[in-house]
């Protein structure tokens, strides 16, 4: 292909991609749809910018079909083009926390929020691979960081009550888990079977809020 239809086709697949979109494609589907950006990544008129997107397109692909290591693969090809691409970074990090490898998740979000600070989806997940650590205190800072730019930011809420309600703090993770309530009722469906909250589950002000 000449530049001009390069830029066009590539500009085409990574404006009809979406996350979603690909979660619904068939393995067939998703192998052609492999193919055609590797396609386009090889083009002899191929830019780097262009190329990084698509390799992060690829990410995206693969993190669909849980393949996770190819995913990493295609992340770190984008990145080694583009090392700025803070999305790049943040979804890398979420694949690294599929594999539970939580320290290179931080790490891989500390980076996202290198290059976009305010990024707020990367605060949290930074916070919720810090839970998993048991490293509450700094999960809550993660949190609060997240709460700052975004206040109405639910699932925040949401994983900070979780982290008292590991700290066996009942009064706090009430608080909290109330807010998240508040701004999605769906989190009180969801701390009724959360192991997070098991150490203050018998609480009556816990069950109270439960509606038990």
């Amino acid at each position: 292909m000449e530049a001009e239809q390069v830029e066009q086709a590539s500009l085409q697949v990574l404006q009809e991609g979406s996350y979603e979109k690909y979660e619904k494609l068939t393995p067939p589907q998703r192998t052609e749809k492999l193919q055609e950006i590797q396609e386009l990544v090889e083009e002899r008129h191929q830019t780097p910018e262009r190329k990084a997107e698509l390799y992060r397109e690829q990410g995206f692909l693969f993190h669909a079909a849980q393949d996770y290591s190819n995913a990493i693969d295609a992340f770190d090809q984008a990145l080694a083009i583009k090392p700025d691409d803070h999305e790049a970074w943040y979804i890398r990090g979420i694949v690294l926390a599929r594999l539970e490898r939580y320290e290179a998740a931080i790490d891989s979000y500390d980076k996202a929020l290198e290059f976009k600070p305010d990024y707020h989806y990367a605060w949290y997940s930074r916070g919720l691979a810090l839970r998993k650590l048991g490293r509450y205190e700094e999960a809550i800072d993660s949190y609060d960081k997240a709460l700052a730019i975004k206040p109405d930011y639910d699932s925040a809420w949401y994983g900070k009550a979780c982290c008292y309600g590991l700290q066996r703090d009942v009064e706090q993770a009430i608080n909290y888990l109330q807010t998240a309530i508040d701004l999605d009722p769906k989190w009180r469906e969801m701390a009724k079977t959360d192991r997070d909250f098991d150490a203050v589950r018998e609480d009556d002000r816990f069950q109270a809020l439960m509606g038990e």
